[in-house]
């Protein structure tokens, strides 16, 4: 005897079940699973938060004066830190960059003086490397404003 599996699918078909399903319809109760196991999880972790807390030691002192300082340990907790300064071991202060050796403000030799050429200075970037510093000039008499590094000469002159 033979089974005709075609009388089968008539039969499916008349009883409402249909063969087009979407392509990941089996994927739903997985997903589904996914979502309902992370929010048990997230409702256990909640409710168990409070028991997995330390109750002995330096974190739980913290936690349990809450996570301000008080007045009385602002200073002392931080004074050997502040003692120890491990960026001027020696404690002393070294001179201003400005200043000479005798204490006094050196004088600057470099004083701008005021230049004749018919250019207008619109900018500069000063960087600490010499060469990487900019000036944007103007060319009087034309519209053109240019950038110029150190000892580059202007076009034209």
């Amino acid at each position: 005897m033979r089974f005709d599996f075609s009388k089968i699918s008539d039969l499916s078909e008349r009883m409402g079940f249909r063969n087009d399903r979407p392509p990941f319809e089996g994927l739903y109760i997985y997903v589904l699973l996914f979502f309902v196991g992370y929010l048990i999880a997230d409702v256990s972790t909640l409710y168990m938060r409070g028991a997995m807390l330390p109750t002995g030691g330096v974190v739980a002192r913290k936690l349990s004066r809450g996570s301000g300082l008080s007045s009385r340990n602002k200073g002392s907790q931080y004074s050997g830190i502040k003692e120890k300064n491990i960026f001027n071991a020696d404690h002393k202060v070294p001179p201003a960059l400005g200043e000479n050796k005798k204490g006094g403000i050196m004088e600057d030799s470099n004083d701008p003086v005021k230049s004749s050429l018919p250019l207008n200075l619109v900018g500069t970037l000063v960087h600490g490397r010499a060469k990487m510093s900019v000036a944007t000039i103007q060319v009087k008499g034309k519209k053109e404003v240019e950038p110029y590094k150190v000892g580059e000469e202007i076009k034209g002159m």
